[in-house]
């Protein structure tokens, strides 16, 4: 009779390792990448010094760097726009010198208030 028992304990035990075999078949595969696809990092691309920078939103350019001053133009969002330096006025508010190409091909040169 103690056989008996040995080999239906032995028969479960083989039964319990092709279920775990049988899970590890079909569950692992899934943190694999599918067939034929190619995982990229994400690039970073630092910007240039002399690469322009973009606006958020509209702005305005001023011919000095003071809002009392009169506006030169408006900047559109979207516009891109170059650095020339940095400014903080008598009131402690920082002012953007920028350069700016219009669509006609004349640069125009501004202030622009940061308020970031």
């Amino acid at each position: 009779m103690n056989l008996d028992s040995n080999d239906s304990a032995r028969d479960q035990l083989g039964a319990w390792r092709w279920m775990a075999l049988l899970l590890f078949a079909l569950v692992a595969p899934i943190g694999l990448p599918a067939a034929k696809s190619e995982r990229h990092q994400a690039e970073c691309r630092r910007r240039l010094a002399h690469d322009p920078l973009v606006t958020c939103s509209d702005l305005s350019l001023y011919t000095a760097p003071d809002c009392a001053a009169p506006v030169l133009c408006h900047v559109q969002a979207g516009e891109p726009v170059r650095i020339v330096r940095g400014w903080t006025g008598d009131d402690g508010r920082f002012w953007i010198q920028a350069k700016l190409g219009l669509a006609s091909g004349r640069a125009r040169r501004g202030w622009i208030a940061w308020d970031g």
